[in-house]
């Protein structure tokens, strides 16, 4: 018995060439290969138990089944604290958990595979979000391990982002004196 989990409606792998003509269902993804090549029945997600309805809500617009639910609907994020920045600063928005959805544009069109900008927005998220965001399970702030490892997900396509992200996030730890 062999399982495959995988999304078709996921951004593709970056890849610096072309791939042989006839051979793209061997060099591609997993998934697709044996769904697409060997016509392996699908199975669709029904139950997100991590998104709530707003979020599943805008992935159904991009071609998922109505069939397709929330299992906490009415989820949020809990803050110790409400967010203390100043006015209208964005952060404010975006840690506002009445509002589950943001999107963030910026004028950056030449950062294809990483980008600065947008690593330091997420670090700037991440900093907001340490020590304040609290944990369903325990009623208390996560412990900085417990935040990188329960409290938040980070995705990114690339993987040159992920690392800067990463070692911007580390500098900025350490700038703090967290110990992590």
């Amino acid at each position: 018995s062999l399982t495959v989990v995988g999304d078709d409606k996921q951004m593709a792998p970056v890849l610096q060439t072309e791939l042989p003509k006839g051979a793209e269902h061997q060099l591609g993804s997993i998934f697709k290969f044996y769904s697409d090549y060997w016509n392996v029945q699908r199975k669709m997600l029904e139950i997100s138990y991590r998104s709530n309805k707003e979020i599943v809500d805008f992935v159904r617009q991009a071609g998922y089944r109505d069939q397709f639910k929330a299992h906490n609907e009415k989820g949020r994020m809990k803050l110790a604290t409400p967010p203390t920045l100043d006015g209208d600063h964005w952060l404010n928005l975006v840690l506002d958990p009445d509002k589950p959805l943001i999107c963030i544009t910026h004028d950056d069109g030449i950062s294809a595979q990483c980008s600065g900008l947008e690593s330091d927005l997420t670090v700037s998220i991440l900093n907001e979000l340490l020590n304040n965001l609290v944990s369903e399970d325990t009623g208390e702030p996560y412990t900085v391990d417990e935040f990188f490892a329960n409290g938040v997900g980070i995705v990114t396509p690339h993987i040159a982002q992920k690392s800067r992200i990463c070692a911007d996030m580390h500098k900025s730890l350490n700038a703090s004196n967290y110990s992590a």
